[in-house]
């Protein structure tokens, strides 16, 4: 016994074919214009999600490096800062010493005196340092300026001066992992208890210009200011210590995550991008197969019934 196949199922089934073949051209066409292999989940689901995966760490990882770049910026200028501050405060001790000379009379400690109050407003602008418009001590205040004179004495010299910035550190994301402190609360670095920078300035100024003191006491006093100024230098170098470890580990992490990015990028490239060469032969094939369908098909149509039961 002997089935038939329909012309009008002959004929559906080409245009299937045709169909899923003019999809699959396009497809392809797409492919070559776009430059992408994969746009569509359907196209191979774990390929799909793969790339997915590669591309999300890739800008991750950018976002990371970018953070590192900008915290480098913001550590350097900090470092740069500090080293001027250590000279103002070794200057303060050049001073210190000199002046607390047997032989140094009172006009010349009231010229140290004008020169400490010098060092002092050098401090205070090295202390409200800026980088673009946010200021680099002012912790999570940026936009405020972290010290500023509170009080002054009949000649308008400062007798005060006060922390207004941020209560906390702005820390930068530079992994997924790791935080860096990139604008330290100033008081921290200039204002600690026992290691106060700014009043070891002005307390040694104070004794300069106090000429109610015996040799004796001024000889104790200068040797307690000595000290203190000694004690704020260990701070603001322990603080250039650590910012410059800090610069060295973020270059070691730059380079990390430059490595992971690197092979990201490779993989979304293998993933996703199109191998025009490949694409272009199996375009070909497709384009000769649809070619030869749309043939069969209009030979299928153009049968007559008397044609198709021979």
């Amino acid at each position: 016994m002997f089935s038939r196949v329909s012309t009008h199922l002959l004929t559906d089934t080409f245009i299937e074919r045709l169909q899923l073949q003019t999809q699959r051209l396009a497809e392809l066409q797409e492919q070559i214009s776009s430059g992408r292999r994969l746009s569509q989940p359907d196209q191979n689901p774990s390929a799909f999600v793969e790339l997915r995966l590669n591309e999300e760490q890739v800008s991750r990882l950018a976002t990371f490096r970018l953070n590192i770049t900008t915290a480098n910026a913001r550590l350097n200028q900090s470092v740069s800062t500090l080293q001027d501050v250590n000279l103002i405060l070794r200057r303060a001790q050049e001073i210190a010493l000199e002046a607390n000379n047997a032989s140094t009379d009172a006009s010349a400690r009231t010229a140290y005196a004008l020169e400490i109050d010098g060092l002092i407003n050098q401090l205070l602008q090295a202390a409200n340092t800026r980088v673009g418009d946010e200021y680099i001590f002012s912790g999570t205040a940026v936009n405020r300026q972290p010290f500023r004179v509170a009080a002054t004495d009949p000649e308008g010299r400062p007798t005060l001066i006060e922390y207004r910035g941020g209560s906390e550190p702005t820390r930068a994301v530079v992994a997924s992992d790791r935080t860096i402190d990139v604008y330290p609360r100033g008081d921290q670095v200039f204002q600690r208890t026992g290691s106060d920078v700014f009043d070891a300035l002005l307390q040694l100024r104070d004794v300069l210009r106090d000429t109610s003191l015996d040799p004796p006491s001024r000889a104790q006093a200068m040797q307690q200011r000595l000290e203190e100024l000694q004690s704020a230098q260990q701070l603001v170098l322990e603080t250039i210590g650590y910012q410059s470890a800090t610069l060295e580990a973020l270059e070691a992490l730059d380079g990390q995550l430059g490595n992971l990015k690197l092979v990201s990028q490779e993989r979304v490239a293998d993933l996703g991008n199109t191998d025009i060469v490949e694409v272009a032969v199996r375009l070909r094939e497709i384009e000769n197969l649809y070619e030869a369908t749309l043939g069969l098909t209009a030979r299928i149509m153009q049968t007559s019934f008397l044609d198709f039961i021979r």
